[in-house]
């Protein structure tokens, strides 16, 4: 299958390579060996996973779905509160012990 042809530039907010990750390990820190290791092999899992498309996705699904769960629980709260109705679920309430 042929590849359409992109007549403008593609910008990237984040690159595909692993560009951060070759700086670092070209940089020496005050660090012993295996924990270096440990570090470096922690911000190259980071850099992947900032780096896929599914990191993204789900983070802004869940973000869109956290504001529209909100918004709902807010106008049914205060729907249900102009007729004398509270419910203690959708509200935020302090408990005494």
């Amino acid at each position: 299958m042929p590849q359409a042809k992109i007549s403008h530039p593609v910008y990237r907010l984040i690159s595909p390579e692993p560009e951060f990750t070759k700086i670092l390990e070209a940089w020496k820190p005050i660090l012993p060996r295996p924990f270096r290791k440990v570090w470096l092999s922690w911000l190259r899992d980071l850099e992947a996973t900032l780096r896929a498309r599914e990191f993204w996705t789900s983070m802004v699904a869940t973000e869109i779905g956290a504001g529209i769960y909100n918004t709902i629980k807010k106008t049914i709260a205060e729907m249900l509160s102009l007729i004398g109705v509270e419910i203690g679920v959708l509200r935020k309430t302090k408990t005494r012990t």
